[in-house]
């Protein structure tokens, strides 16, 4: 089944927001914004699944003072299509390192430490407040890597796929 559909998206979103329940969820115009006492970003995010009234540069201030008087960070969660909203989020300060790679051949060379220091540099002098990323759970070395940078891992997930 290949799900690359707003329509699929949107049902997905939902079984996962059904199935990894936070302890409060509130509903704004259109977005789920969900509080678990900061365990996880899954449970303690903005997820923008369906249209809104609302323009978005309010709704993200407004999402930004919800969760602050939570004494959480801000955290919104990007699916596929929301290229728009990345570069919004990115101009109020957010930041997203992924994809980093480095050359078999040139690894352990402190390449990927300069790499990673040069992005969040660059993304610090575009007003970057607050950088997250994501990694691969076998990769020990990248996990070496971000620790060594001030990351902590944060949460886990998995996928499941059912063999056509």
């Amino acid at each position: 089944m290949k799900t690359n559909t707003k329509q699929d998206i949107i049902l997905f979103e939902e079984m996962a927001s059904n199935a990894h329940v936070a302890l409060n969820i509130m509903q704004y115009d259109g977005w789920i914004l969900k509080f678990s006492e900061g365990h996880t970003n899954r449970a303690n995010s903005v997820s923008m699944i369906y249209p809104s009234t609302i323009s978005v540069n309010e709704k993200i201030k407004n999402c930004e003072n919800i969760y602050s008087e939570q004494n959480l960070p801000c955290v919104f969660k990007l699916t596929d299509g929301d290229e728009q909203m990345m570069k919004l989020l990115i101009e109020r300060g957010y930041m997203l390192i992924q994809k980093v790679v480095v050359n078999p051949d040139y690894r352990r060379k402190g390449y990927g430490k300069l790499l990673c220091k040069a992005l969040m540099s660059k993304g610090k002098s575009d007003g970057a407040k607050t950088a997250w990323l994501q990694v691969v759970q076998t990769n020990e070395g990248a996990y070496k890597l971000y620790d060594g940078l001030g990351f902590k891992k944060v949460y886990t997930y998995r996928y499941l796929k059912k063999e056509l």
